[in-house]
Formats: C-alpha cells, sequence, structure tokens
C-alpha cells in the first residue's frame, strides 16, 4: 500500500503565508485526488487517470511552481517547491 510521509523536514516557519496557503492547497489536492487512486495508478497501466490528475495539478498551478507568473508559473521560493515533491 502506499503511504502519505510522515513528518516533514521543513518547519512552517520557513513559509510566508502565502506560501503555506500553497501547501495546504496541495495537501488537500493530494487527499482528495490523488490518494485514493494511487494504487491503482502505480499496479495499472492507466495513462487516462494520470493525465487527468496532471491537468488537476496544473489547474491549480503546480506545475508552474518557481516560474515567473509572466511566463503563466507561480514564484514560490526553491524551498516551497521542495515541501510539494515531499
Amino acid at each position: 500500500m502506499i503511504r502519505p510521509a510522515e513528518g516533514s523536514n521543513f518547519p512552517d516557519s520557513l513559509f510566508s503565508e502565502e506560501e503555506q496557503m500553497v501547501l495546504e492547497s496541495v495537501k488537500e489536492f493530494v487527499q482528495r485526488e490523488v490518494q485514493p487512486l494511487a494504487e491503482e495508478l502505480v499496479h495499472q497501466n492507466e495513462h487516462s487517470r494520470s493525465v487527468a490528475l496532471l491537468e488537476k495539478a496544473g489547474e491549480l498551478g503546480l506545475l508552474g511552481l518557481g516560474i515567473s507568473e509572466e511566463y503563466g508559473g507561480m514564484p514560490v521560493s526553491f524551498t516551497t517547491s521542495l515541501k510539494v515533491v515531499e
């Protein structure tokens, strides 16, 4: 069974209020959209659901982390980007 990582290596004090909001959105997205499908996606060759998840992640701006707004991204710190990956 795939389980989310326990704990964190990054204290909340490293992040601005806006970055903490981004991180909370990521957490909610993963709990709502990714965790229910995680096992299925790992063990089956179901690309359409993977594409749908990527599209939803893109709608949240998660595919443009650390990229200037000028180019359609979400300019967050490198540390915030790492936390999202975590």
